[in-house]
């Protein structure tokens, strides 16, 4: 591959002429839940990037997971109020007397 007009191209040696660090840097990541199952039965211990994309993943699917959660279980008492700032006070009048009457949350 040639990026300059007036140079000659870079040569490209075999794969054993390199050094083993940039044959690894290459290869695709591994799936972090098979880094968490590895790490769960102590078959390996992730690097600090795979260990960063556990923690990101893990808060990912507990933000969803409670995203879900808080939208399937509001439930209005009658249309009018859909839309309302339910917030109870963060950053809205602290005096909103019928929110609480408003809002009925489902107990399964």
């Amino acid at each position: 591959m040639n990026i300059f007009k007036e140079k000659k191209d870079a040569p490209i040696y075999a794969t054993e002429r390199y050094p083993p660090w940039l044959m690894k840097m290459i290869e695709p990541p591994a799936p972090y839940l098979d880094i968490e199952a590895d790490m769960k039965f102590g078959r390996r211990v992730p690097t600090a990037s795979e260990f960063w994309t556990i923690i990101k993943n893990t808060r990912r699917a507990n933000n969803q997971d409670k995203n879900k959660t808080i939208n399937e279980d509001t439930v209005y008492e009658s249309d009018d109020n859909e839309g309302e700032d339910m917030s109870m006070g963060k950053g809205g009048d602290k005096d909103d007397a019928d929110v609480d009457s408003e809002v009925t949350v489902k107990v399964e």
